[in-house]
This record gives structure tokens, sequence and C-alpha cells, in this order.
């Protein structure tokens, strides 16, 4: 069972981002989006985290980059529904 969920997503940021030419689907270039930024997210959830080599498109060099799994966080996300409800819980029982 995971613990501590809550402190964990309260640490994690969210920002607001434009696509650069590293993304799978061209389309996207230049598009408004929304995210974490990977290296936050390694520090507090790694298993969220991956590092594949990507291809620079015009150079064609290799470089490591860190990728999000966002559906990587559907658990720390239901853990800490749960812990939230069990203090709504306490809370009610304590009026």
């Amino acid at each position: 069972m995971l613990t501590n969920s809550v402190d964990i997503i309260e640490q994690i940021n969210t920002y607001t981002f434009d696509w650069n030419e590293l993304v799978d689907d061209p389309e996207k270039i230049g598009k408004k989006d929304v995210g974490v930024i990977a290296q936050e997210v390694s520090g507090l959830w790694n298993f969220a985290v991956r590092n594949p080599a990507i291809t620079k498109p015009i150079s064609g060099v290799k470089e490591d980059y860190l990728k999000v799994e966002y559906h990587k966080f559907v658990p720390l996300l239901l853990s800490a529904v749960k812990e939230l409800s069990q203090e709504v819980k306490k809370l009610k029982t304590n009026l």
C-alpha cells in the first residue's frame, strides 16, 4: 500500500508549455499544453519517468531525455484520494 501520497502530490508542480520539435506528433509543435517537468517528478515519483533516447530531427544526434508517463500517476492519485477520504471521515467523527 502506498503512503504519503498526498504529500508527494503537493510537491509536484504543474505548468503550461509549448511543444517543441522533439514531440512524437509533428502537428503538436508550437501548440500549448499542460503538464509536469520530468526532472522534478523523477525525485518524487520516479515510477512515472523514463529515459528514452530521442533522435534530434535536425542534427540526427541521439540524446537522452526524460519523459513523463502520465498513466503511472493513477495509483498515486487513487492512494491520495483514499488518504483524504480517511481524513474527512476522522474530521466528521470529531464534529
